[in-house]
């Protein structure tokens, strides 16, 4: 890690931990349950952690609830979204090891103090022995994901912007697909983020449709803060049903709850923008 660990803190029964480095990233061992972590920017650093109870709500947003914006990429390379807008989400690639977006600098600068990144995560295997992936169960995929991880994080410092602010990982189905074997999916995901931690990245939450999560990752519910992917044209909608979908049949997402959501796709000047609102 590049950041040094301030504090730990145990779990009830004393069967696993938490340990915190001075920008808030947390970390979870043993029977510790992940919970999140600081969200980005802190205005000093954090000194100590301790261990309360809670039900692991995510309670943090770059946005204020009710504000209104974009999420843009290299399609949107020089035709930027006019004001107003709070929320503005810049990709930094569109594959894992993908080119990083042409515009990155030129869209961070649009997105100005509200700026947040996102990733397009795509599937792979590389061998390896990376210790945030030694536990996982299916660590070749683990390995790709934090590597890949790392390789999104080094182009997007490399682009000159601001890195230390909220990430979002975008799992949705892809091609070349994913694998069918759903743990082996979420281990890449899963080493994803330990990457993002391990550089100081506290922030980091997971961008999914409810219809397809859980077709990629299985059961697996990390409580990790939601950007919802659901075109109803409703975000007020999408914000409160997010979780329930059909009262019989609610949806297996992360569990730490619908920060924003991306509810349709407006059209300004001739040009296509997905427009996004903080729950």
């Amino acid at each position: 890690m590049n950041r040094p660990i301030v504090s730990l803190a145990a779990t009830p029964n004393l069967g696993g931990y938490w340990f915190t480095n001075n920008n808030g990233a947390v970390t979870a061992l043993g029977n510790a349950t992940y919970w999140g972590s600081t969200p980005q920017v802190l205005s000093a650093p954090v000194v100590g952690i301790t261990e309360a109870a809670g039900n692991g709500s995510f309670v943090g947003s770059s946005y204020p609830s009710g504000s209104f914006g974009y999420d843009i990429s290299n399609w949107q390379c020089g035709a930027y979204p006019p004001p107003p807008h709070t929320i503005s989400i810049v990709e930094v690639n569109g594959a894992s090891f993908g080119q990083v977006n042409s515009c990155l600098a030129g869209e961070a600068a649009w997105a100005g103090a509200g700026l947040n990144l996102y990733a397009f995560l795509t599937y792979g295997v590389v061998r390896g022995n990376n210790a945030a992936c030694l536990g996982s169960v299916v660590p070749d995929t683990c390995n790709y994901g934090f590597n890949a991880g790392m390789d999104a994080l080094t182009k997007a410092r490399n682009s000159g912007i601001n890195t230390n602010v909220p990430w979002w990982l975008d799992v949705e189905p892809t091609t070349p697909a994913w694998s069918v074997y759903q743990a082996a999916n979420a281990a890449l995901v899963q080493g994803y983020l330990a990457a993002l931690h391990s550089q100081g990245i506290a922030n980091v939450g997971i961008y999914t449709s409810p219809l397809t999560w859980a077709g990629i990752v299985g059961s697996w519910a990390p409580a990790l803060p939601l950007w919802l992917a659901w075109y109803t044209g409703n975000p007020w909608k999408n914000c409160s049903t997010g979780y329930t979908g059909a009262a019989s049949s609610p949806y297996t997402l992360p569990t730490g709850g619908i920060v924003l959501t991306q509810y349709g796709i407006g059209t300004i000047n001739g040009n296509q923008y997905d427009q996004d609102y903080a729950c």
